[in-house]
């Protein structure tokens, strides 16, 4: 446990200890850490097969790209122009050009 880097990592370490030296069951632990039965199962199950690690893999940064760094950045000086001269009124504007430029359309939780 004090080796965990996060609040995740370190109630996963509890929940393994909790089980290898008192042997408790999923039913108190997922009462007492807030974990489904089901989680608390599958932190056991990644202890095992991982041979001691419980540590997750942090989410973030580019899952997909629509295009690449490089012209984001040229894109977004583009836009950055506009905006400058009252081109651009709002996120409409925006997700106009990036359509055209992708040549597809997007959500509007992309902007």
């Amino acid at each position: 446990m004090k080796t965990a880097k996060t609040p995740s990592d370190y109630k996963r370490w509890q929940i393994i200890h909790l089980v290898r030296c008192y042997s408790v069951d999923a039913d108190y632990l997922a009462d007492i850490t807030g974990y489904s039965k089901a989680n608390i199962y599958n932190i056991v199950q990644q202890f095992n097969n991982r041979q001691g690690d419980v540590s997750t893999k942090t989410k973030g940064g580019r899952r997909r790209e629509l295009m690449t760094v490089d012209e984001e950045k040229i894109l977004m000086k583009g836009l950055e122009d506009k905006a400058l001269k009252g081109q651009i009124l709002s996120y409409r504007d925006i997700k106009k050009i990036i359509e055209t430029k992708l040549d597809k359309e997007v959500s509007d939780d992309f902007l």
